[in-house]
């Protein structure tokens, strides 16, 4: 019958582990597996003009020169 053991332990600056528990049979081979913390996937980067193209309504201005032609209608409808 194949029993198995699940201990923790920290991996040593120098990448060692070290393993202890009483129930180890001295001079068998065992099989030791290594398991991972799961962490969450790394967020995807981005640049703000895509975030804002997905965003609801979009872009309002397409380029600066639109914004500029915006400014100017404003402008003019102040001082009219």
């Amino acid at each position: 019958m194949q029993t198995a053991l699940k201990l923790k332990t920290m991996v040593s600056n120098r990448g060692k582990l070290e393993i202890s528990a009483s129930g180890l049979p001295i001079g068998e081979a065992v099989e030791v597996i290594i398991l991972f913390p799961i962490s969450p996937p790394a967020p995807l980067k981005q640049s703000v003009v895509d975030i804002l193209d997905r965003s609801p309504g979009q872009r309002i201005f397409k380029n600066a020169e639109d914004v500029d032609n915006y400014l100017k209608q404003e402008r003019n409808a102040w001082n009219s």
